[in-house]
């Protein structure tokens, strides 16, 4: 069963190839394999390809003001992907430039890691990233409301409504 399924897998991606690309794969029988080489073949690799992404990996930084945590994630995985493509990355490897990475925007993921026993999953890290982001906005939104009321006597008003007037009868 898993074979015909492979085969079927095969057939279909040979079908939806254009010459060059089904020259290139062919003669491979192993659908895995064919997406590989085929990934390949859409980025040329060289050694220097290589040693400039992981200069880019370890530069990496998360900038709040910059960016949302999903886009920084969605940016750091990304990388990790290309990295992997031109050579092994551990995920011990990951996860220390991923916290190395966000350390200086929020400190407490790193304050986590260290103080867990066993350290965090990467996932969990990236949650934390998520709440803690949830949490500024949060904040800000407390102090926006804040600064944008005024105090009149025992009631609040919104700064910029109007007072409503009572009419003495």
């Amino acid at each position: 069963e898993k074979e015909t399924l492979r085969a079927e897998v095969r057939v279909f991606i040979i079908n939806h190839l254009n010459e060059y690309y089904h020259r290139l794969v062919m003669h491979t029988h192993d659908p895995v394999e064919m997406m590989k080489k085929l990934d390949q073949a859409g980025e040329p690799v060289s050694r220097y390809t290589g040693f400039a992404l992981r200069r880019k990996f370890s530069d990496m930084r998360y900038t709040p003001e910059c960016e949302s945590a999903l886009e920084f994630i969605t940016r750091f995985t990304d990388l990790v992907a290309k990295i992997r493509k031109t050579g092994e990355l551990s995920e011990q490897e990951v996860k220390q430039n991923f916290l190395i990475a966000v350390e200086r925007a929020c400190p407490r993921i790193g304050d986590a890691e260290w103080n867990h026993s066993t350290g965090y999953p990467l996932d969990d890290l990236k949650k934390m990233l998520f709440e803690n982001e949830q949490k500024i906005e949060e904040v800000n939104r407390r102090i926006k409301e804040r600064n944008g009321t005024a105090m009149f006597g025992n009631q609040k008003y919104n700064v910029g409504s109007q007072r409503k007037r009572r009419i003495p009868s």
